[in-house]
């Protein structure tokens, strides 16, 4: 995970850093048109949440997810899973949180997720809260995390929006992307860490 500032110069650098010519994009929305085509919107008509525009770094719209009450509305994304068994991606995405309260679990956040289930697994698989939660009030942070997919893959989608919580997150430019430059999540910690100390 890494949240770098100031937010406008960073946000153009940051998202042609990846990928880079080893990478291959397999899934991308700048999440610009609230409507969200495309995604499932996981949550019944009588939910009480907006999904709306607002400003994103450096000009345009982003996807906004607004509550007053611990709601499940979630937008849903199918990846290719026979383009992803036994890959290693990087989950991108901008992302800002405003007054998200925890629900009644530590993880009832908004979510930034990346989930998915191999034919050996037997549950569903998640990168865990510590890198695809989003709570409390934050500027806008450019979130990226390394998930490793099973050979036997079944499927692989992708979440936004908020899960059992109050309070509105703001989400845009996603990208899932196929690298080979990492072995494992150590090392992409590392490159991280490197491009962010050269930014300061």
């Amino acid at each position: 995970m890494q949240h770098i500032r100031p937010y406008a110069l960073l946000f153009a650098i940051c998202v042609g850093a990846l990928p880079a010519r080893s990478d291959e994009v397999v899934f991308a929305d700048a999440l610009g048109n609230p409507a969200m085509p495309g995604w499932r919107k996981a949550w019944k008509p009588e939910t009480p949440v907006t999904v709306g525009a607002t400003a994103r770094p450096g000009g345009g719209q982003a996807v906004r997810f607004t509550s007053r009450e611990a709601v499940f509305a979630v937008a849903v994304h199918d990846l290719p899973a026979e383009k992803l068994s036994g890959k290693r991606v990087i989950l991108s995405i901008w992302r800002k949180a405003d007054g998200i309260v925890t629900g009644d679990k530590h993880y009832r956040n908004a979510k930034t997720m990346l989930i998915w289930r191999g034919a050996a697994d037997e549950k569903t698989m998640n990168p865990g809260t510590a890198r695809s939660d989003l709570k409390g009030t934050s500027d806008w942070e450019h979130h990226r995390y390394l998930v490793h997919f099973p050979e036997d893959l079944q499927f692989a989608r992708v979440h936004l929006g908020l899960e059992g919580c109050t309070g509105s997150a703001s989400f845009t430019d996603l990208s899932i992307t196929i690298t080979d430059r990492f072995a494992d999540e150590a090392a992409f910690a590392r490159f991280l860490a490197d491009e962010e100390e050269k930014a300061l």
